[in-house]
């Protein structure tokens, strides 16, 4: 194969691949249509379509084909070539299964997926967003990160830092889940109160906490969700904003990689910003599963990287399998990269599945996952379109929603799961914080 030019890869590309892009494109533009016109520029579904899928998959596939990917993966990219198809095809297969899933999700109204973020939402509502919550929050953080400081760590160069110092590793990882849990709630509660200064420091706490730590994810996500928790209840339209604050946390994603010094295998200095941003390790989600596809030889893992991952909450250093079996270790080995090295390579939402079950895994687990996710859409609507609007607050419901969708991304994806058990205790430490009642002294007589 020899890509060249601007549009080499179509003529290089299968046609049961073009059809994929093609259709992938359509299907994407109808449904920004349907949520555009429902909730404005952008929604929850809106977002986790075009980036989790539309974006990582079918948008970047020009540019995981491009000889420009050799700043970052070398001469592994002839190899990573050879397999793009076949992640692209994977891909396609999870996201029909998860389709098929959304489209039968509504079969029954009422069920346990909607009690259970009724009470999710309950839970944020009385115990995170507000002003006590908020204030116990931002003492989280703050308690945290001179926790971290304490013990050495060193702004800017956290991923090379727990590489290092391996003790500081589950520090990091609470306050990576923590940071962003804090700022969403506290912008949240603003939003709530109409509080300006409420939002401004949540979205302060997003950006220094991503600079800090060297996390462009953290930033990003969290101000995407803060502009959705924002927008979507007043179903707003405007297109300027967003497309102004694209651009922006584009910038301050770069900015946190030069800081932190990445960029591959070779000197991201050899990239300016836009190639970085389509060719370096922003989104390359579908070459990184290429890339993992290269090393599988049809070997597949059964299910140990679920385990590994689900029994996130015993420390590695008490179960060897945990380490040895985790979905970022296995993820690397099959790359031929060193994993005390390396963080993991990061496929498509359906990767796991195939590396442990083949395509029967991605057909029945993206299957169950779109039913997931459907369900977990469907409330989000219900809750701000529902009669009955003094039930649910608007900007908690949609708070509740991402977090959902956080959940059932780690049952498939297992890298983040370690994010449900602090979950649990952030859940458990909001039904106190509903509950407490401040100690009232009676007049001495």
């Amino acid at each position: 194969m020899n890509p060249g030019g601007a549009w080499g890869w179509v003529q290089e590309t299968l046609p049961d691949c073009l059809i994929i892009l093609i259709f992938g494109t359509i299907w994407f533009i109808i449904y920004y249509a349907d949520q555009f016109k429902r909730w404005g520029t952008l929604s929850i579904g809106a977002w986790l379509i075009d980036f989790d899928f539309y974006l990582k998959i079918i948008f970047m596939y020009p540019f995981a084909y491009s000889k420009e990917n050799m700043h970052d993966v070398a001469q592994k990219f002839y190899i990573i070539l050879a397999h793009l198809d076949q992640a692209l095809r994977i891909s396609a297969v999870g996201a029909l299964a998860m389709m098929f899933g959304m489209l039968i999700s509504g079969a029954r109204q009422s069920d346990r997926v909607s009690k259970i973020l009724d009470s999710f939402h309950d839970v944020l509502l009385r115990g995170w967003c507000n002003s006590r919550g908020a204030t116990v929050a931002g003492g989280l953080v703050l308690g945290i990160t001179v926790l971290l400081l304490g013990l050495g760590f060193k702004p800017f160069v956290a991923r090379d830092m727990v590489f290092d110092r391996p003790d500081l590793r589950p520090i990091y990882n609470l306050w990576s889940q923590l940071v962003p849990f804090a700022a969403i709630c506290i912008g949240t509660y603003g939003l709530r109160v109409r509080s300006s200064l409420m939002v401004a420091i949540a979205v302060s706490i997003g950006i220094a906490g991503g600079l800090f730590g060297g996390n462009r994810t953290m930033t990003v996500f969290t101000l995407v969700q803060l502009w959705i928790i924002w927008s979507m209840p007043d179903r707003r339209r405007s297109l300027l904003l967003p497309l102004g604050g694209a651009g922006a946390l584009a910038i301050l994603g770069l900015m946190i990689s030069t800081l932190r010094g990445d960029g591959g295998s070779h000197s991201s200095q050899e990239m300016s910003g836009l190639d970085e941003l389509l060719y370096g390790s922003n989104f390359s989600d579908l070459r990184d599963f290429a890339w993992i596809l290269s090393g599988l030889y049809d070997h597949y893992y059964m299910g140990l990287t679920y385990l590994a991952g689900y029994l996130a909450f015993i420390p590695t250093f008490l179960l060897d399998f945990r380490y040895t079996m985790a979905f970022g270790r296995v993820s690397t080995l099959l790359a031929g990269l060193d994993p005390s090295r390396h963080g993991g390579l990061r496929p498509p939402l359906f990767g796991e599945l195939y590396v442990n079950f083949a395509y029967p895994g991605v057909v029945l687990g993206g299957a169950a996952f779109g039913v997931l996710l459907g369900k977990i859409l469907g409330w989000v609507s219900r809750a701000l379109e529902g009669a009955d609007r003094g039930r649910y607050s608007p900007h908690v419901a949609v708070l509740t929603g991402f977090l959902a969708y956080d959940v059932s991304t780690t049952l498939i994806f297992t890298p983040g799961f370690y994010f449900n058990y602090v979950l649990a205790a952030l859940i458990g430490t909001g039904l106190a914080l509903a509950r407490w009642r401040p100690l009232v002294r009676l007049p001495s007589r």
